[in-house]
C-alpha cells in the first residue's frame, strides 16, 4: 500500500511540474487567459489538425493524407463531440462549424479542446515514461528523476505546446512498452 502511495505522490508532483510549466509557457498565471487565447496566437500549421479533424467529423475526405496523423483526426472529433454533448461548443464538425454565427469565438473554442487534449495526453506521456523507467529502477526517485528530466527537455515542452501528432503517437508507441513488459513479466 505504501508503496503504491509513494508513486502516486511522484505523479502528482510530475503533474504539478507540468501545469507550471504550461502556465510559463502561456506566460500566465491565469487559467483564462490559456482558455480564451486567440486561434491567430498558435502555429500557423495547427490549423491543418483542426480543419481535417472537422472534415472527418463530417465524414468528409481529409485533404492532409501525407502526414501520419491519424490518430489525432481520430481522437479530435470524439472531443469536440463531447464538448458539443456539455454544451461547450455549438456544433462538433465542419458544417456547423461553417454555420456558426462567431467565426472567432468557435475557433478559439476548437484550438483550445485540441491544446486540452494535447496536455491531456503529454500528461499520460509523463505517466507512461515514469512507470517505464520504474520497469528499470527499483527507487521510485530514481523513476521521478528520470522523468523530471523528460519533462524539461525541449523537446517535450515543444511537443506538449503544439497541436500536433507527434506526442499522440509517441504516447501510443510507448504505451505499447507497458503492454510488453507485462507480458513479459507473466512469461
Amino acid at each position: 500500500m505504501y508503496k503504491k502511495f509513494g508513486e502516486i505522490k511522484y505523479i502528482l508532483i510530475l503533474f504539478v511540474i507540468f501545469i507550471l510549466i504550461i502556465f510559463s509557457i502561456h506566460n500566465t498565471i491565469s487559467i483564462t487567459e490559456i482558455i480564451n487565447k486567440s486561434w491567430l496566437t498558435h502555429h500557423r500549421d495547427d490549423i491543418v489538425f483542426v480543419y481535417n479533424s472537422l472534415l472527418y467529423a463530417d465524414g468528409l475526405e481529409q485533404h492532409y493524407l501525407d502526414h501520419p496523423s491519424l490518430f489525432t483526426f481520430l481522437i479530435f472529433p470524439i472531443f469536440y463531440k463531447l464538448f458539443y454533448l456539455f454544451g461547450y461548443l455549438d456544433f462538433f464538425g465542419l458544417d456547423g462549424f461553417l454555420k456558426s454565427q462567431n467565426f472567432n469565438e468557435g475557433l478559439n473554442k476548437l484550438y483550445f479542446i485540441s491544446q486540452l487534449i494535447i496536455y491531456i495526453f503529454s500528461f499520460l506521456t509523463i505517466c507512461v515514461i515514469f512507470k517505464i523507467s520504474k520497469k528499470f529502477s527499483s527507487r521510485n526517485l530514481d523513476s521521478f528523476i528520470i522523468t523530471v528530466f523528460f519533462l524539461i527537455s525541449t523537446g517535450f515542452v515543444a511537443a506538449s505546446n503544439r497541436i500536433e501528432s507527434g506526442l499522440i503517437a509517441f504516447f501510443f508507441y510507448h504505451f505499447k512498452f507497458l503492454f510488453i513488459f507485462k507480458i513479459c513479466r507473466k512469461h
